[in-house]
């Protein structure tokens, strides 16, 4: 029996698709206007990988152009969501974060070398959402621009460990600075009497920094803290450990959040 031809009963309503009913017994979802078909390439094929390594998944079955948007074919799964449930009092709070953690355990405990690695999706995000859409710059740029890094020689500063030298975006390199100044443990601060000293001073340093640079130079505010999402990330992908860690952790989902926030309609 071929595929009717047009959209049945819209069912529900989501971030970036709407699911309208396909036949008697499938579903499909349909991605809103401006969605390339990549993207319903890659849900298709990452909820079967999921399926055939054993997750609860719906049955996938193709994926479509439909009114001109892209789509897939899901069998329909009969019943309402978790989230209704508790919304409607069927299910109370703690019942519902127990099927959670045990659905959640279940999934973890499956392996599937056909969906994309982790941090692959996530670098590819990034970049989608920041990266391509910012500029390119032919400034010459330090990479690891911080106080230890300056000498004070007796003809003025002297600049040194240029490892991470590049041509690129001024802006990026003043992100990258910022984040030093707040974040990053300066070498030789192993010993714990000095890391409150270290700490007093990193945030003074980095306000008196930024206003500076703001006289000598224009600086585009949402371009730095578009950069400041970027290398936040560059940085945690060496590995950071500990405190850095975890505040490097906190300005990306801060990022995440603003950017996530700006899009919404």
């Amino acid at each position: 029996m071929p595929p009717p031809a047009q959209l049945g009963a819209k069912l529900a309503v989501g971030g970036s698709a709407d699911i309208f009913a396909w036949g008697e017994r499938r579903v499909i979802k349909r991605f809103r206007r401006g969605t390339r078909q990549a993207a319903a390439l890659q849900e298709a094929q990452c909820t079967q990988a999921a399926r055939d390594a054993g997750a609860p998944a719906p049955q996938t079955f193709d994926v479509v152009e439909a009114e001109g948007e892209p789509g897939v074919i899901f069998e329909r799964v009969e019943g309402g969501s978790l989230l209704e449930a508790l919304l409607a009092g069927a299910q109370d709070p703690v019942s519902v974060g127990r099927c959670l953690a045990q659905l959640h355990a279940r999934v973890h405990a499956l392996r599937s070398a056909q969906l994309p690695a982790q941090r692959a999706r996530l670098q590819e995000l990034l970049v989608a959402i920041t990266l391509e859409r910012l500029p390119s710059g032919d400034s010459v740029c330090h990479g690891d621009f911080h106080p230890g890094n300056v000498l004070l020689g007796a003809a003025g500063p002297v600049l040194i460990d240029w490892y991470d030298a590049v041509q690129g975006c001024s802006t990026a390199d003043v992100a990258q600075t910022s984040l030093l100044l707040l974040h990053a443990r300066p070498p030789g601060t192993a010993d714990a009497d000095m890391l409150p000293q270290i700490d007093g001073l990193r945030r003074s340093v980095r306000d008196a920094y930024l206003s500076h640079y703001r006289a000598l130079n224009d600086v585009d505010e949402q371009e730095l803290a578009d950069w400041e999402l970027v290398m936040a990330a560059a940085r945690l992908a060496r590995n950071r450990v500990g405190a850095e860690h975890s505040a490097l952790m906190t300005v990306v989902r801060r990022h995440l959040r603003r950017l996530q926030s700006s899009a919404a309609p």
